[in-house]
């Protein structure tokens, strides 16, 4: 089980707009990370999009971590970008159970028991541990 590439990617953008605590560009950004610029700025409108990351336009624009990198935690980044952490596509509800069954079996519970782990330890990194 892996988190995707793109999450690893906004993972070490968050990272490093934390270590630099100043406005960076996404060229800056993209060659400072090893991430292909056009995969940088996808990312980057993620984060945007969703608070983490501010965005300013024009000749002195870029990015800068929207909030303390203290409160920006792992469930956050992960989630931005790959919705809700599942262990299982059973635990999805857009997704049928590897069973064929539309009931709570014994199966999902435990693997609703383990996401719910995952998610809550993600939730207490923050990126300044990653730092």
């Amino acid at each position: 089980m892996h988190i995707t590439l793109e999450t690893d990617y906004a993972i070490r953008i968050a990272r490093y707009l934390a270590i630099e605590n100043k406005v960076a560009t996404a060229k800056a950004i993209a060659e400072a990370t090893n991430i292909t610029p056009g995969i940088t700025f996808k990312i980057l409108r993620k984060l945007s999009t969703a608070g983490i990351v501010k965005s300013f336009k024009g000749a002195s624009g870029g990015y800068l971590m929207a909030g303390d990198s203290s409160k920006i935690n792992l469930k956050e980044l992960l989630e931005t970008l790959e919705g809700p952490y599942y262990i299982s596509r059973c635990l999805n509800s857009a997704s049928e159970c590897s069973f064929g069954l539309d009931c709570n079996c014994k199966a999902q519970n435990v693997f609703d028991t383990a996401s719910q782990m995952v998610r809550d330890y993600f939730e207490t990194v923050t990126l300044d541990n990653l730092i």
